[in-house]
C-alpha cells in the first residue's frame, strides 16, 4: 500500500495529503491554488543521516531536495543532496550517479563545486558538495529578467574554463550545463554544480525517443536527443551557448509546450535570430552563440581553447573566429587562427614538401644534367695579364692581432713640465749673468 505525505500549504497553511509518488512534484493547492512542492518523506531539520545532521532546506529541484547540514567527522557545513523517491527505483540511474559522483570528487578547480561524499543512508541516496553562499543563476533571471551582455560573457567564460580543466584534465563533461547549475558567490564568482549528475527527463509516451536523457529539454544538445555514443565536450559548448543566448536576452531560444516538443525544436529549429525580437544580443556575440550551437557538433569550436579565446574577442568588441583547423587539408568554415591559439605541428606532411636528402638531390641533379645536355658557347679566350700572386686559401682563419693605439696626451698635461724647464733655464740665465 502507497504512504501518503502530509504537509501544509506555505501560502494558505491549509493542511495537504499526497501520494508518497510524487515527492518532489509541483502541485496546485486545492485551497489556494498557488503552486507548492510535495517534501520528501520524512526530512525534516535536526535529522541525522549518518555523519551529516540536516540544518535548513535551502533549495530543491527535479533531481530532489537539497539541505544545508553539518558534517560531524569534519565540523563543516555541506550541501546535502538527496535525491527523490523516483528516481530512486531507477536501478540504472543510480549506478550512474554514484560513478559519476565519486569521479567527479575528483575535479578541483576554483569555478567547480567540490564534491566530498556520495553513497546511501538508509532509503536516502544523497551527494555532499561544498556549501557555497551565493544566488543561482536562475534565480538572478526570474529577479531581473536578463543579465548585461558583459556580465554574461564573463560568466560563460569562467564556465569555458571549468569545462576545459575538467576535459583536458579528466575527460569529463557535464552534459546539464543550465544557469540552474551555475553558482553565483558572494565574491561574485561562478561555481558550477552537479558535476558528472545526470538528470532524468520525460519525453512522453514517443518509442522513439531514449527512456531516459541526461540533460534538459531547453539546453541539451541534439547529439544527446538522438543518443550518440560519441558524445564528448562539444555537448558542452552547444549547452552553454544555449545559457548565454538566455542569460542575455531573457529568452529560451528553442520552447515547446511539453518536452517532447522542446527536443524537437532542438534538433530542427534554426537559432531565433536577435533583429525578431528585443534579444539586447550584439552581432558578434550573436555570431559566437551561432558557433557554440550548431547543430552538428564538428561545426562548433574544435576545443575549449577557441571557445575561450573568441569570448575574449567578443569581449573586446571584435567579431568571433569560430571553428579552427585543426588538421591539414581540413575544411572547416573559417581557416583564421584565433589569438593565443596553440601550436602543434602535423603528423604527416605533403610529399611535396617534405625535404630531401642532400645526397639524394645530388644524384638527381647529375641525372637531370646526364640526360638533358646543355650546349654552352665557348668563351673568348681572355688576355695574359702579369697578375700578382693570390694567397693560397686556407681553412684556418688568419690570427688577428689587437693592437693599442699610442694615446695623446693632452696640452694640459705638458704644460707643467714645459714650465719647469723654462724656470730651469731662467734660473741658469740669472746664473752665468751674476758669475760675469
Amino acid at each position: 500500500m502507497e504512504y501518503e505525505i502530509s504537509f501544509s500549504c506555505a501560502n494558505c497553511h491549509g493542511e495537504i495529503a499526497a501520494p508518497g509518488s510524487m515527492a518532489g512534484q509541483d502541485i496546485p493547492c486545492p485551497g489556494c491554488g498557488a503552486s507548492i512542492e510535495i517534501p520528501l518523506p520524512g526530512l525534516t531539520a535536526g535529522l541525522e543521516l549518518g555523519e551529516f545532521v540536516l540544518i535548513r532546506k535551502i533549495g530543491s529541484g527535479g533531481m530532489g531536495e537539497v539541505w544545508l547540514a553539518e558534517q560531524n567527522t569534519l565540523h563543516r557545513k555541506v550541501a546535502l543532496k538527496i535525491l527523490q523517491p523516483k528516481l530512486v527505483a531507477n536501478e540504472r540511474f543510480i549506478r550512474r550517479f554514484l560513478t559519476e559522483a565519486r569521479l567527479s570528487g575528483q575535479l578541483e578547480h576554483p569555478n567547480i563545486v567540490t564534491a566530498y561524499a556520495a553513497g546511501k543512508i538508509g532509503s536516502f541516496y544523497y551527494l555532499a558538495t561544498s556549501y557555497i553562499d551565493g544566488v543561482e543563476l536562475n534565480n538572478r533571471l526570474k529577479a531581473e529578467r536578463r543579465l548585461p551582455e558583459r556580465e554574461a560573457l564573463k560568466i560563460a567564460r569562467s564556465v569555458a574554463e571549468a569545462l576545459r580543466y575538467a576535459w583536458n584534465e579528466h575527460r569529463m563533461i557535464h552534459r546539464d550545463i543550465k544557469p540552474a547549475n551555475i553558482m553565483i558567490d558572494a565574491y561574485g564568482n561562478p561555481r558550477l554544480m552537479d558535476f558528472g549528475i545526470s538528470k532524468i527527463i520525460s519525453a512522453g509516451p514517443d518509442p522513439t525517443l531514449a527512456e531516459d536523457l541526461c540533460g534538459t529539454p531547453e539546453y541539451i544538445s541534439p547529439e544527446q536527443i538522438e543518443g550518440s555514443p560519441d558524445i564528448d565536450f562539444h555537448s558542452d559548448i552547444y549547452s552553454l551557448g544555449i545559457t548565454l543566448f538566455h542569460l542575455i536576452s531573457g529568452v529560451l531560444p528553442f520552447k515547446g509546450t511539453n518536452a517532447e516538443e522542446t527536443l524537437h525544436l532542438q534538433l530542427n529549429n534554426p537559432l531565433p535570430r536577435p533583429e525578431n525580437f528585443q534579444s539586447g544580443i550584439s552581432p558578434q556575440c550573436y555570431r559566437l552563440i551561432e558557433f557554440m550551437t550548431s547543430k552538428a557538433p564538428a561545426e562548433r569550436h574544435s576545443s575549449w581553447d577557441y571557445v575561450i579565446s573568441d569570448i575574449d574577442l567578443v569581449l573586446a568588441g571584435k567579431s568571433p573566429v569560430g571553428r579552427i583547423l585543426t588538421e591539414y587539408g581540413d575544411s572547416a568554415k573559417v581557416q583564421a587562427s584565433a589569438p593565443d591559439a596553440p601550436i602543434r605541428f602535423l603528423s604527416a606532411v605533403p610529399q611535396q614538401f617534405a625535404p630531401r636528402h642532400q645526397a639524394q638531390a645530388a644524384e638527381d641533379y647529375e641525372e637531370d644534367a646526364k640526360t638533358v645536355p646543355v650546349q654552352r658557347p665557348e668563351p673568348d679566350p681572355e688576355p695574359e695579364t702579369t697578375a700578382p700572386p693570390q694567397p693560397a686559401l686556407s681553412a684556418i682563419p688568419p690570427k688577428i692581432e689587437f693592437r693599442r693605439k699610442p694615446e695623446r696626451k693632452p696640452l694640459s698635461r705638458l704644460i707643467l713640465p714645459l714650465g719647469i724647464v723654462f724656470l730651469l733655464l731662467l734660473f741658469l740665465l740669472i746664473l752665468l749673468i751674476v758669475l760675469k
